[in-house]
């Protein structure tokens, strides 16, 4: 779990410093101020150490792996670490982490720098939790044909960041199947969301499919087995046994039949939930376990009417030990969260709102509990804008 990030003459942040929420944190502002390389820049550090195995390793040698991971995830081109330096200065750039368990990681480099620089002094790195990275883009469109080639095809790695081709890998576990009548951390969740697009996608032969149907409660085997006993009791003059069903329930998918068809044609908002529904059958996102759970955007391409089931989840996972950084532009999110976080669950949202002073041009951090305390707040500002103008058309101003 994250616990901070500071950034200097980094991307467009010339000093930023971010202090995580352990559980949601909601990252605002207008385009250009960094949203995604602050997502990005978490990521890459910490699906960094999650690939360590704890044995002491060499300064240069844990500075180079970063230096590969750091230039997989953001695909800078061909001036490599010069273009991750910030504009308006020549200094060396940084980034540095702090995990709730204590531990520290810094990395520098120059602008001319080919590889990067580990600062920390302790080089015998414990492994943290792997994290997950949602792009803005849905993915499981061009899955099958990653399947088709690999993960390590030298096209594939031209094309696709590791944000994308990390993802791809978790979609395609098959190691975990998950039990949501044992698993109370996502035994609501998992039927919620393939309830809501109504069915649930599946890679075969290479393809991908939508199987349309709905989770459905049925009575258990031992209820099965106590109703049959019952009934031979009944039959025999008996006073029939009882059978406890309330602790007994088994939670199944139940296909339409012959309702089958491509994934490709289906909705790309459903194809974006798709992702979070294969991520929770397949234990790649495991709430308490997991690492951290960033989305970009996760409104990009989904109707309003799903923006509530998005909030739920989040929240959701939340509560089991889930934290989660996201990045939107969305007022619909920001309303629901608003209105759906609850004291009770001891729901913690940490809103960060990212702006460019306006005399120097730099990009700045506020951050605060309730995105209606923010000073900063594009979103806000601009549906506040909006909501003028129609006044005062309303009062004859636009003609």
């Amino acid at each position: 779990m994250i616990q901070r990030l500071q950034l200097e003459n980094f991307s467009v942040f010339k000093k930023a410093s971010i202090e995580f929420s352990p559980k949601i944190n909601v990252i605002v502002g207008e385009n250009g101020t960094g949203k995604t390389h602050l997502l990005k820049s978490a990521y890459a550090l910490s699906s960094w150490q999650s690939l360590l195995d704890g044995n002491k390793r060499s300064k240069s040698d844990l500075s180079k792996s970063f230096t590969e991971k750091l230039l997989r995830v953001f695909f800078p081109g061909e001036q490599d670490l010069k273009e991750l330096v910030n504009r308006q200065s020549q200094e060396s750039a940084s980034l540095d982490i702090a995990f709730a368990d204590g531990q520290k990681n810094k990395f520098s480099f120059k602008p001319r720098a080919k590889s990067v620089l580990l600062e920390t002094q302790q080089t015998k790195l414990a492994p943290c939790s792997k994290p997950i990275f949602f792009p803005a883009k849905e993915v499981l469109s061009f899955l099958p044909g990653i399947v088709e080639v690999g993960l390590d095809d030298k096209a594939v790695l031209s094309l696709f960041d590791d944000s994308y081709l990390d993802l791809c890998d978790e979609l395609l576990r098959r190691d975990i199947k998950v039990d949501v009548d044992r698993d109370p951390r996502i035994g609501t969740l998992l039927p919620g969301i393939t309830n809501a697009i109504r069915g649930k996608y599946e890679i075969k032969e290479s393809r991908l499919r939508f199987i349309p149907g709905t989770y459905q409660e049925t009575t258990g085997k031992r209820s099965k087995q106590l109703a049959k006993i019952a009934q031979k009791e009944l039959s025999d003059g008996e006073s029939p046994s009882l059978p406890q069903v309330a602790d007994d329930i088994d939670t199944v998918f139940v296909p339409v039949v012959g309702g089958e068809q491509p994934g490709h044609i289906t909705a790309e908002g459903f194809k974006k939930l798709g992702v979070l529904q294969q991520l929770l059958s397949n234990g790649s996102l495991s709430p308490g376990k997991s690492g951290t759970l960033f989305w970009d955007e996760p409104e990009s391409n989904v109707n309003p009417t799903l923006m509530r089931l998005i909030v739920e989840s989040m929240l959701d996972l939340s509560r089991n030990g889930q934290q989660i950084v996201l990045a939107t532009h969305d007022y619909v999110l920001l309303k629901w969260f608003d209105l759906l976080e609850d004291t009770k669950h001891n729901d913690d949202v940490r809103f960060h709102a990212l702006y460019r002073n306006q005399k120097s041009g730099e990009v700045c951090v506020e951050t605060a509990n309730e995105y209606r305390l923010l000073n900063q707040n594009a979103i806000s500002d601009s549906f506040a804008e909006l909501y003028d103008e129609e006044v005062r058309r309303a009062l004859g101003g636009g003609e």
